[in-house]
């Protein structure tokens, strides 16, 4: 290598050194967003990493490395898990994951597994609100109508109806929803689907009807994301602007929670045990 060359390699690389070190805290932190989005989990780790070091008083950052560390550990024991009981604990607790950081393929990848194996009501649900997320409509339909007769219910018919509206069949969906009856008991996961299915159908009243049921029933650390799903969500698009789901939006929680994260027990967190209160 000749002088000029060598000396446009050492350009080159302080270059690229200054650029690293004008990155900010914030600017790490979202690429490691970016690479995790890719289930690029160890090179996204590396970065969470980074940011965290960059703002150690961060605690969004030093959470969010915490916790994809945790993931990098569980998807290497599920690899190698053959109980099925606790196969699908850990199933459980990378679907809540990569369903909050909308990492799809990976999701997809879980789901399909996870039906496979069980094949359950609730595996073929959970599948199929997966297709609709990525917009596989066909799938969702496909594998909502495989179910047999018995496995059928109401809440697996509202995902069925909203696979076959987006499939312009909306008079099977609208027939769906018409006979929809569900207890006072649903969750919110349910309620929500149901107002998605009458949103989908333009109906405004009925879908306003079930977001309230839903945000009623959520804890006030969760009420937020439903509505700020609700807000972008395709399936609301015909009645975003009417003052029933305009009204339903500014529904709130009346459920007292602990002060920890936000729910009223540590019983139903998939990876519970990993923050202080759980370990207490």
């Amino acid at each position: 290598m000749n002088a000029k060359s060598t000396l446009i390699c050492i350009a080159v690389l302080l270059i690229g050194s200054q650029t690293a070190w004008c990155e900010t805290a914030r600017e790490t932190f979202g690429r490691a967003e970016t690479l995790l989005s890719k289930s690029d989990f160890s090179g996204a780790l590396k970065a969470y990493a980074e940011a965290s070091r960059a703002a150690p008083d961060n605690e969004e950052y030093r959470q969010k490395f915490l916790l994809v560390r945790r993931v990098i550990v569980t998807r290497k024991q599920i690899a190698q898990e053959s109980d099925p009981a606790k196969w699908r604990y850990l199933a459980k607790a990378l679907h809540s994951f990569y369903s909050a950081n909308r990492i799809y393929d990976e999701l997809l990848t879980l789901d399909q597994q996870m039906h496979a194996i069980f094949g359950t009501s609730a595996t073929a649900m959970t599948l199929a609100e997966t297709h609709i997320a990525m917009d596989d409509y066909e799938a969702a339909a496909k594998t909502l109508r495989d179910l047999e007769t018995d496995q059928v219910s109401d809440a697996s018919n509202v995902l069925l109806g909203i696979a076959l509206a987006h499939l312009n069949k909306k008079d099977e969906a609208k027939a769906i929803a018409d006979d929809l009856l569900l207890p006072e008991d649903t969750s919110p996961r349910k309620l929500y689907n149901a107002a998605r299915l009458h949103g989908m159908l333009g109906e405004a009243e009925k879908a306003a009807e079930y977001l309230v049921g839903c945000f009623q029933s959520l804890p006030p650390s969760r009420i937020d994301a439903f509505k700020d799903h609700a807000k972008g969500c395709v399936e609301f698009e015909s009645i975003i602007e009417t003052d029933a789901f305009k009204t339903a939006m500014t529904t709130e929680s009346p459920i007292h929670e602990s002060a920890c994260s936000g729910g009223s027990s540590c019983a139903g967190c998939p990876l519970r045990g990993n923050c202080p209160s759980g370990q207490e």
